[in-house]
C-alpha cells in the first residue's frame, strides 16, 4: 500500500466517522430543535414503541409534572424626575489674582478665553492685570 493509498483511507475513515455519529447523535440543524433521546420530555413515540422502551427498562414513567407556577415580575417603576438644575447666576465675577491667566479662568468657569474676551473687553490677553474684575458670563 502506498501513501496516496493511506491517505484516501484515513480520509474516507473520518468522514464515514462523523457520518456515523451525526446520525447516532441526531444531528442538529439550525431552525429545528435538537432531538432528545427516547423517554425525555417533548419526544412523542408511538405506543407499540413507548411499551417495548418499558418494558426492557430503557425508559421509565413519562408522566411530566405541570410547570411550577411562574412568580409574578414586580412592575418597573417610573424613574425619578429629573432633578432641578441649580441655578447659576446670569452674572458672575472674578477678580485677578497674581499668576492667573484668561486660559486658567476661562478654565475654571467652563467657559471659552474667547468669551471671556468679548464680556470683558480684552484685546491683548498678556495685557491683563491683576486686581482687575472680570465679568464670567453663562456657560
Amino acid at each position: 500500500m502506498n501513501k496516496m493509498q493511506m491517505v484516501v483511507f484515513v480520509v474516507l475513515g473520518s468522514v464515514v466517522s462523523v457520518l456515523i455519529w451525526s446520525l447516532i447523535g441526531g444531528c442538529h440543524r439550525p431552525g429545528r430543535a435538537p432531538v432528545s433521546p427516547p423517554g425525555e420530555a417533548g419526544v412523542e413515540l408511538p405506543a407499540e414503541t413507548e411499551e417495548v422502551l418499558r418494558r426492557e427498562g430503557i425508559i421509565g414513567d413519562r408522566t411530566v409534572a405541570p410547570p411550577a407556577a411562574t412568580p409574578a415580575r414586580p412592575r418597573p417603576t417610573a424613574p425619578p424626575p429629573p432633578r432641578a438644575p441649580s441655578p447659576v447666576p446670569a452674572v458672575r465675577h472674578h477678580t485677578v489674582e497674581p499668576g492667573e491667566t484668561l486660559w486658567g479662568i476661562s478654565r475654571k468657569y467652563g467657559v471659552s478665553v474667547d468669551e471671556l474676551q468679548r464680556a470683558n473687553n480684552i484685546s491683548d490677553p498678556s495685557a491683563l492685570s491683576v486686581g482687575r474684575r472680570l465679568t464670567i458670563p453663562a456657560p
